[in-house]
């Protein structure tokens, strides 16, 4: 029997912001949609399928023989993307190499004209006159469409709001931030942080937990260190785990609200840069363990706004032997992340938009094995310096250092540090390192 693809991609998150901030750029308006019984709007099924009719259509000896996917198969969004693919190529939409649910038009001149991206059902694009005719005339011509929205409106769960006069563009979860729950512990129990937790107790952590990776994920760097110590700790969680989480909950609850702002890009023209801010700490985790974290951010060239578009907080997955081990392994990672986003980006934009790389660490000593002043001890980080090395002296970025209190990637790597410096970088523009 042949395999039937289940494969139906949706959007990175890196690419939902790059629109963002290309939209805000070019004083584009982002609008949403949303599909109705996309499903069932499919290309036809390929294969033969039987099912049971519903009751009030039941006759005996007789099955249904479906013509289109419905909900409950599971090829179903395969077959649903596979029309969104074929629809957008026969409206000259190109596809991203590095990301399948995006798509976007350039005109004779390579200039980008729009981007849309997909999630199932749900689309959300930007672009010129021209480009949204051919997404409301063409790409959207004979699908019933459930709603279409724009300025201000909820996509998966993003509270999305354009100014209509400065094109800015403010991204948030405060509905889905209410919602979050507290479990419930009382103060016995709050005395046993030692303790394993019931059954019930580890259902409601691990519910609790997964939400709260979404929200880090999307709109929430400054929680990233937490998420991830709370997510590494249940393998096997003890009441203290729990507690933690309801500490986060609250905090989140009460704290300012912190936005993804995306402001317009001055001097496109001239090209882009994105700024990584990668950082470490040594020894800081169980069984030896090292987190590293780092932060993305696309601006102008003179950085007198930046937009945030990619972050991350991880356990190395080794046991570093120092601080500089440490911080080369974050570098690395952190410059394997920007060189993608960098390649997706001069998918749409052409090779005739400059894009540079700058990445800012606080480590001199690490400055020091780049610049080759100094030789590492470590036969191992020998190999990841040539790596970085390689990288420079290819031009594909430059390494600079930054002191270690303007390093907002700190809260990232570590409990208890003051997240002022990261709330700075998102949400206000024009400063200088």
């Amino acid at each position: 029997m042949a395999r039937v693809s289940t494969v139906s991609p949706t959007c990175r998150k890196e690419s939902l912001r790059i629109l963002f901030s290309l939209a805000a750029t070019n004083h584009w308006k982002i609008e949403s949609l949303d599909i109705s019984s996309a499903f069932l709007q499919g290309v036809s099924i390929d294969r033969k399928v039987y099912l049971i009719p519903p009751n009030e259509f039941a006759k005996t000896g007789v099955v249904w023989k479906l013509k289109k996917c419905v909900y409950g198969l599971y090829d179903a969004a395969r077959m649903w993307y596979n029309t969104v693919k074929e629809k957008g190529e026969q409206c000259g939409l190109k596809r991203c190499p590095y990301d399948d649910a995006m798509f976007y038009i350039v005109d004779l001149n390579q200039n980008l004209q729009g981007i849309i991206t997909v999630h199932v059902d749900d689309f959300i694009y930007a672009g010129c006159k021209e480009f949204q005719h051919i997404i409301a005339n063409r790409f959207l011509s004979g699908l019933q469409i459930k709603s279409m929205e724009s300025d201000a409106f909820t996509y998966l769960g993003l509270e999305i709001v354009q100014d209509p006069e400065t094109h800015c563009i403010h991204v948030i979860q405060d509905q889905y931030i209410k919602e979050l729950n507290v479990i419930g512990v009382s103060k016995q129990r709050q005395s046993q942080k030692s303790h394993s937790l019931t059954p019930g107790e580890y259902k409601q952590l691990r519910s609790g937990v997964g939400q709260i990776n979404w929200l880090t994920i999307q709109t929430r760097p400054d929680i990233a260190f937490t998420s991830c110590q709370l997510s590494n700790n249940l393998n096997d969680p003890n009441v203290s785990d729990m507690l933690n989480y309801n500490k986060l909950v609250k905090k989140l609850q009460t704290d300012e609200p912190l936005p993804l702002i995306f402001e317009p890009i001055p001097s496109p023209e001239c090209g882009f840069k994105l700024s990584v801010y990668s950082d470490a700490a040594y020894n800081n985790l169980p069984n030896s363990g090292s987190q590293a974290g780092y932060l993305i951010m696309l601006s102008d060239l003179k950085q007198t706004v930046r937009n945030p578009v990619a972050w991350k907080s991880v356990r190395i997955d080794r046991v570093c032997r120092s601080t500089l081990a440490a911080e080369s392994l974050a570098l690395l990672a952190a410059a394997d992340h920007v060189l993608f986003i960098r390649e997706n980006m001069m998918k749409l934009l052409g090779s005739k938009v400059p894009i540079s790389i700058e990445c800012y660490i606080d480590s001199k000593g690490l400055i020091e094995l780049i610049e080759k002043t100094k030789d590492p001890t470590e036969k191992r980080l020998i190999v990841t310096m040539a790596e970085i090395r390689e990288m420079v002296e290819r031009g594909e970025m430059t390494v600079v250092q930054i002191p270690s209190k303007r390093m907002p990637a700190d809260v990232l790597t570590k409990r208890g540090v003051d997240c002022c410096v990261l709330r700075e970088h998102l949400t206000f523009n024009g400063f200088a390192d």
